[in-house]
């Protein structure tokens, strides 16, 4: 989502390669790699309470490309929910054809929307001060 709200960044780091995580410098020799210190921040992040959307985007530019955190199921989920918001319609007929995991994608894309709009909108009341 934070991706889809703030866009991609430049790539700089080209498979293999060596970068300063949380837990000191690492070296990354495949996407694999990456999604596992993913994992960490993500696990880091909710053990102390923060956000794991805005932990992984404002961390992740230490140790991979905003392109490698894109996968098309996910894009495709967020064009789904950006359109059903915008033309206020269901992605399907009605609550019970909806099958309970898009309902849970569903909850996280709306959760992690709402958490950069809210701080979009604190960060231009702190701007106006």
């Amino acid at each position: 989502m934070w991706i889809s709200a703030k866009g991609l960044q430049d790539d700089r780091f080209k498979f293999p390669y060596k970068a300063k995580t949380s837990s000191g410098i690492k070296e990354f020799k495949n996407i694999g790699d990456v999604e596992d210190e993913l994992l960490i921040v993500a696990c880091e992040s909710e053990k102390h309470g923060f956000n794991i959307g805005e932990a992984i985007w404002y961390d992740h530019f230490y140790f991979c490309n905003s392109s490698d955190l894109i996968d098309m199921e996910s894009q495709a989920l967020i064009k789904s929910y950006l359109y059903c918001q915008e033309s206020n319609t269901s992605p399907y007929g009605s609550l019970q054809e909806t099958p309970a995991n898009f309902i849970d994608k569903w909850m996280i894309v709306r959760d992690e929307f709402t958490h950069i709009r809210n701080l979009e909108i604190k960060e231009r009341q702190n701007a106006q001060k």
